[in-house]
């Protein structure tokens, strides 16, 4: 390009200096015409270099494009390259992912029939093992149920027995008290009149004492010697009086403290009654304390026996429970199992889905590849080695797949099966 401006540079600089010459110097009209065609045929090469240089601009430009596209191209390949790469990598790591969990999964199904079984075997004994126990505990609840009854009956029939005596004793309890305030208010009279008496004994001896000791002072008189036969009967009648009056309250007075005694020894001995029948229903307040022990005691026992029916009516529900609790479990590992085996299914088809574009992929990278290594075919001819591994790695991660879905599909018709 530089090399064609000069030359054009060289030329004006020419058909100038020519001009120059022409100017001072006079020529013919023909010498004129040749410099004019000289002129017009210098323009002409200059117009073609001018579509040359136009021409080769535009090559150079077409160059340049292409080569961008080229290395555009070539960037899209290893791009694709290295899309292809992580795409590898990432079905290895979810086919081992896969694999891992077609192992869990087996020894999961292995350990849920290992554990299924022994736990049913266990579950099985212990069912039996309450079964009889609570089959003896209902024998040992009729038969406590049984002498309860007896038991119960019995005490009933003591109880009314206790009760009619106590009413009894009560009565007689009451009649000895009534007895008791009667006589208690006779001994009060008594003593009353008794005090009475006394006092009107007292006084009376006080009188006889104060007259004998006048008729004492009057005897020695000489002038007073006569009495009058009437008054000294009269007198004596009355000193004789007095002195039955106190005999008989003496005699009144030994008999009320005999019938006083009496009626005291007929308080202690009711009182001793009391005291005995007191004893009684101590005895017999014990005796019902001790019967009560017994019945709370054999009613807790009962109690005890329903609790433990009841903990072992709890036990057989929890173990029913726990069986069911299992099914379920097992219902839900085989739903997760179909879920696995959907998922698998899926992602199968998306792998294949996804082989199918890495092997469009690499057939277009391979007609490409033919196209710039000139209609060359076949794995060995694909040009690089990088290309090469992508297409067997392809090809062995579709074997690969293709193998695990078939190891699948196997293992969950045996599941289905179990």
């Amino acid at each position: 390009m530089k090399k064609v401006k000069l030359q054009i540079e060289f030329c004006v600089q020419n058909v100038k200096a020519s001009l120059i010459s022409s100017s001072s110097v006079p020529e013919s009209e023909s010498a004129n015409s040749l410099m004019h065609k000289q002129i017009e045929e210098l323009f002409k090469e200059k117009e073609d270099l001018l579509e040359m240089i136009k021409k080769q601009e535009t090559t150079y430009k077409e160059n340049t494009e292409r080569n961008k596209k080229v290395s555009d191209h070539l960037k899209q390949v290893l791009d694709q390259k290295k899309a292809l790469e992580s795409k590898i990598i990432s079905m290895e790591k979810t086919i081992q992912e896969l694999e891992a969990k077609d192992k869990e999964s087996a020894s999961l199904t292995e350990k849920i029939k290992s554990e299924s079984s022994l736990k049913i075997y266990e579950k099985d004994s212990q069912i039996k093992q309450a079964s009889d126990l609570i089959q003896s505990l209902k024998d040992e609840i009729e038969t406590t149920n049984s002498s309860h009854e007896s038991e119960k009956e019995l005490l009933v029939i003591e109880k009314k027995d206790l009760k009619t005596q106590i009413i009894s004793f009560e009565e007689e309890f009451r009649t000895l008290k009534e007895q008791l305030k009667i006589s208690a208010e006779k001994f009060k009279l008594k003593e009353q009149e008794i005090c009475e008496l006394k006092s009107n004994y007292e006084s009376q001896i006080e009188e006889l004492v104060s007259e004998k000791e006048l008729r004492d002072i009057e005897a020695h008189k000489e002038d007073s010697i006569k009495i009058l036969p009437d008054k000294g009967s009269l007198f004596l009648d009355a000193l004789l009086g007095k002195k039955e009056t106190d005999k008989k309250a003496l005699e009144d007075s030994h008999s009320f403290t005999v019938k006083n005694s009496i009626l005291q020894n007929k308080i202690h001995n009711l009182n001793q009654k009391l005291f005995a029948v007191k004893d009684e229903l101590i005895d017999k307040e014990i005796e019902i304390k001790r019967l009560k022990d017994e019945v709370n005691d054999y009613t807790m026992r009962l109690g005890n026996n329903s609790i433990t029916l009841e903990n072992l009516e709890e036990k057989s529900k929890v173990d029913t429970e726990e069986i069911a609790k299992l099914t379920k479990e097992r219902d839900q590992l085989q739903v997760e199992l179909a879920k696995i085996k959907e998922d698998l299914e899926t992602r199968i088809k998306e792998y294949k889905s996804q082989i199918e574009g890495a092997t469009k992929k690499i057939q277009i990278l391979k007609s490409q590849i033919e196209a710039k290594t000139g209609g060359q075919t076949g794995i060995d001819k694909l040009g690089s080695p990088e290309l090469k591994k992508i297409v067997v790695r392809m090809l062995e991660i579709l074997r690969k797949s293709k193998k695990i879905h078939e190891i699948r599909e196997e293992e969950i018709t045996k599941l289905k099966n179990e």
